[in-house]
Parts: C-alpha cells; structure tokens; sequence
C-alpha cells in the first residue's frame, strides 16, 4: 500500500497524509481527517519511510547472511484478522518481513497451530520465528525439530533459545516511578489475568506489583485484566473511582491501560462520573500509537519499537544459521512520551 493510494482513499493531499503519519505538530488540520488517514494506514498495514528505517542499507545484513539462504517460517499466535486491531504486532511482522527481503529469505507465514504441520511438510525450512502467545509444549516440540528457533516478544520462554522482546517489567515499574513523581500514587492498571501472574504474560502485573508494595501502596482491588472492554471496563472504572464532590472516596487516582486503543473508553467512562483528566485522574497508555495524539487531552504512551523487535528477530536467526551457537536475548528499549493526560511534576 502506498502514501498516494492513501491519500486517495481519504481525499487528501498526499502531502498532507505524510504530515499526519509521521507527526508533524504544525499541520492544522480537522481530528476526522486526521482520525481517517491514520485509521486506514493501520488498516492497510502502512509504514512509514521513518519507521523502515531505510533497512536496504544496513551493512550488518551482510555479517550476518548465511553461506545458504533458504525458507523460514514466521509462526504468529493472531489471526489476519485478529492482527488487524493489534497494531503493535502488526509492527513486528512488517519487521520481520522487511527484514527477511534483505536476506532474500522466504518468509512462510502460519499460525501456532499449524506451525508444527508446516514444518513436517516440508525438508527445505531452516528456522522459524515465533510472534507471541506459544505455549512452552508447543516451542519445546519445535525446538526437538533440530531447527533454530527465535522467540519475538514472546509469553513463554524455554532455555537456550534466542529470544527479543521488551523489558515491560520495568517499563510498568518505570511508569508507577514517573507517575509518584507527579503525585499520582494510587493508579489502577489493566495487566493482568488472575491465571497469569506466575507466567510471562504477567510481566506488567510484576513491575506494577514490585513498586506498589515497595511504597506500600499495593491494592489488589486496583489491578484488572489486560484484555478488559466494553461494559467490564466501563464497570472496573466506576468501581475504582468516584466523584469526591458527590461525598465519595477515590480509591485510585491514576490509570495504566494495556493499550491505547483502551484510552478512549477510560476517557468516557471517567466522563461519565465527572472526573477531569488529568486534574482529577491521570491516564498512561502503552504502545504509543497514533490513537494516542487523536483521544483529547492526548495519552500519556511508553513508547514501544515493534518493527524493531521483528527485524532483531530475524538479525537472531540469520546468526544461529551462520554459526553461532550461544544463545542470545535481547531488550529493546521504551520510552515514555509525556502529554496532556498526566500532570506536569511539581516545580
């Protein structure tokens, strides 16, 4: 999909659509047309020229090209439709897919539950590239393939197998840090299931945890699955605040939501009980996305390098099939990107 073929879907310049996608903070423009291009660019799959990175010349693609390119598999635990309303993992498969065009590697795309079939069916696979939710049975019987394996942002992890994701542990720690220092002390936050606190799905659930009861301030009233919506949300959010001038008692003064795209129904849902964001509650998002700078005030976002995960997914691989044999992980860094959602630290 290309800027002009989006620009005309829109109606357009295709000037304007590249102001909007990669930020420009002195474009004046409508929020419907600025809410449409970047809804069909997600849609479409578009990624910017800042966010390829211009790849094609990276000279560490070379160190790494294996004496014999063949096809790997790219495993993803979504959907193509599920993909869809996922923008961050969309972000690590257009990484691995760009990525794996400069290695002039096959790139075979399934699911995690028809990996292990591909595999069988065919003697030409070299590697594969797990995107996510793998069960730890299921990477354990790829790994006895005697095929490399490369975990990217993954929830399970098993020995001696490469892996690169983000270190949202202390991303989450970071953020209860960053938001005490604007005296927001008792924030709620969507991470977590009950059944995953022990796994690695609870990472955000970990660092939240570790500086709560650190201060002293850990609620388990205040912590509420990652993948709430809906009605729930709305519920979890009138649960855990109220409106002080009506005589109630505000349990949490501050929200960590699993996504961006969940910001928006917070917003509505804190609207409803007449709390002002952020002189009443802060909000802080993850992903950083374009959702962020279209919800009002704009979200508070860590921002997270997807494209970037799945590039050094498939640097990991062409290593493993160039010889090396020590196992390697990597963390990609965050960042959290200040707005108008939280408040500004005391002077």
């Amino acid at each position: 999909m290309t800027l002009k073929q989006i620009a005309e879907a829109v109606g357009v310049a295709q000037s304007t659509c590249s102001r909007i996608l990669n930020r420009d903070p002195s474009l004046v423009i409508s929020d419907e047309k600025r809410r449409k291009v970047i809804e069909t660019a997600e849609a479409l799959n578009y990624v910017t020229r800042r966010a390829r990175r211009k790849t094609d010349t990276d000279l560490t693609v070379e160190a790494r090209m294996p004496v014999r390119s063949q096809p790997i598999i790219l495993s993803h635990f979504l959907s193509s439709s599920e993909e869809l309303s996922r923008p961050y993992f969309i972000g690590i498969r257009q990484g691995i897919e760009a990525r794996s065009e400069l290695y002039r590697t096959q790139l075979n795309r399934t699911n995690s539950a028809d990996v292990l079939g591909t595999l069988s069916n065919s003697s030409h696979i070299t590697g594969v590239i797990c995107v996510g939710d793998h069960p730890r049975s299921l990477l354990e019987k790829l790994v006895e393939r005697d095929v490399p394996v490369v975990l990217a942002d993954p929830t399970e992890l098993i020995p001696n197998v490469d892996y690169v994701d983000v270190d949202i542990e202390s991303a989450t720690w970071d953020i209860c840090d960053w938001l005490a220092e604007r005296g927001i002390l008792r924030p709620a936050i969507l991470g977590i299931t009950p059944s995953e606190k022990s796994t690695g799905r609870g990472r955000r659930y970990r660092g939240y945890l570790r500086w709560m009861k650190e201060h002293g301030r850990f609620d388990e009233a205040l912590v509420k699955p990652a993948n709430m919506q809906g009605a729930d949300l709305t519920s979890f959010v009138h649960e855990v605040f109220s409106d002080p001038s009506k005589g109630g008692e505000t349990r949490a003064d501050g929200l960590i939501v699993n996504t961006d795209h969940q910001a928006g129904q917070a917003y509505r849902a804190l609207s409803e009980l007449g709390l002002r964001i952020p002189d009443d509650v802060a909000v802080v998002g993850f992903n950083d996305g374009p959702v962020a700078q279209l919800v009002e005030p704009n979200l508070t976002s860590i921002a997270l390098d997807p494209v970037l995960i799945g590039e050094t997914a498939v640097d990991l691989l062409m290593e493993r099939l160039s010889g090396r044999e020590t196992t390697k992980h990597v963390s990609i860094g965050y960042k959290i990107i200040g707005r108008n959602s939280t408040p500004v630290p005391p002077s």
